[in-house]
């Protein structure tokens, strides 16, 4: 039997994920990966990913557009693309999976509709769960979603905070959580509040190789408006100075290297002017930057970038600084502060500068990977 996995991606950040789901896989399956287009995904990062996969497809993004025929146009441009590029894909397996990060983005809902609809389809699995912050609904967009969807028979959707889509019931059957080796505590499997099934995989790691060059890196992002601190402005940019001079003289036999957020088109902080580093402008996502440098990165640093989520999960030391800032609001936590993030050792909240490098030296031996034996029960029958 020809069975296939559709790795569906919106946003840049599953990228690494979904590669790592595909080395464990390890051949079991055509690797179908189908990126939309988003602002995050330059060129560089699509060719870097495309090389493990037998088939890459290219659609075209759709939007919740306010003009209905502008956005009616782009979703059948997208349904062509889908119908000569996906289809005949389709017709030469006997059955499939989808993988996704349940995004309810138009193009991504429109993606998961078709597929779903297929009888070829065995499971859709969700690699996580959308965080639930307290903001208040946009009725406005929420009609406009829930038209769209309505009208083309897709899963239906509303908007429940800023910027982002969801679900109204998430199509997933399953939930599987990539989570770090290096995890203090055992894994138990468990539902979702909805009653779909939750299973804990180990993220593979890569080989580390010697190396001479030492590099740290910073996670630069200029906006933070979306946190809440106590501090004045100029306090703020201070305490920011402070950090990194700090920083610098610690690592002074290192390169620090400062990575942007995308959306910041290689404008880093103000403060990073107080130091000496080299800016990587390599458009790769940071955690595929991490995956290709994993020998050279002695630690991670970063206000608040969930970058680090990843970094600690393969066990390079990183480094959050949003409560030495006094970050009080439910953001920095909802993204650090989650129970199975707390058992990671290599993730640390730094208060004060001089918790720089704390945990630089630890050492702890990974747990043996052998959460991937039933992965094929995991990814045809869902049957634990």
């Amino acid at each position: 039997m020809k069975n296939a996995i559709f790795f569906i991606s919106y946003h840049a950040g599953s990228l690494v994920e979904y590669d790592s789901l595909r080395e464990i896989d390890d051949g079991k399956s055509l690797h179908v990966a189908v990126m939309c287009r988003h602002p995050y995904m330059a060129e560089e990062m699509i060719s870097a990913y495309s090389k493990g996969f037998e088939h890459v497809i290219v659609l075209p993004d759709i939007r919740y557009e306010t003009n209905v025929v502008k956005g009616l146009m782009h979703y059948r441009r997208f349904k062509e693309i889908f119908n000569n590029e996906i289809n005949p894909i389709l017709k030469g397996i006997d059955s499939f999976c989808i993988v996704s990060d349940c995004s309810a983005y138009l193009p991504v809902n429109a993606l998961i509709s078709a597929f779903k609809k297929n009888k070829k389809c065995k499971n859709l699995i969700s690699i996580r769960e959308d965080l639930s912050v307290d903001r208040q609904v946009c009725l406005l967009s929420t009609i406009r979603t829930l038209f769209y969807t309505t009208l083309l028979g897709l899963y239906r959707v509303f908007t429940y905070k800023v910027l982002m889509h969801l679900y109204v019931k998430e199509p997933r059957d399953i939930v599987v959580k990539l989570v770090s080796p290096f995890r203090r505590s055992e894994l138990e499997k468990k539902s979702c509040s909805d009653g779909v099934p939750i299973h804990y995989i180990y993220s593979p790691l890569s080989e580390k190789r010697s190396s001479k060059k030492s590099v740290v890196v910073f996670y630069s992002n200029r906006n933070l408006e979306v946190f809440i601190t106590d501090l004045s402005r100029e306090k703020h940019s201070n305490k920011i100075r402070k950090f990194l001079r700090k920083l610098s003289v610690h690592y002074k036999d290192s390169t620090i290297v400062c990575i942007p957020h995308p959306l910041d088109k290689g404008n880093v902080i103000d403060e990073m002017q107080e130091i000496d580093f080299e800016l990587c402008n390599d458009n790769l996502t940071s955690q595929m930057h991490i995956k290709s440098n994993p020998d050279i990165i002695t630690a991670c640093y970063s206000i608040s970038s969930t970058s680090l989520i990843y970094a600690a999960s393969v066990g390079i030391p990183s480094y959050t600084i949003f409560k030495y800032l006094e970050y009080n609001n439910e953001l920095p936590k909802a993204f650090f502060m989650d129970d199975h993030l707390m058992q990671v050792p290599f993730l640390y909240h730094i208060r004060k500068v001089e918790e720089i490098g704390e945990i630089d030296n630890i050492f702890i031996e990974p747990i043996e990977n052998s959460s991937t034996e039933d992965w094929e029960k995991i990814l045809y029958s869902g049957d634990m």
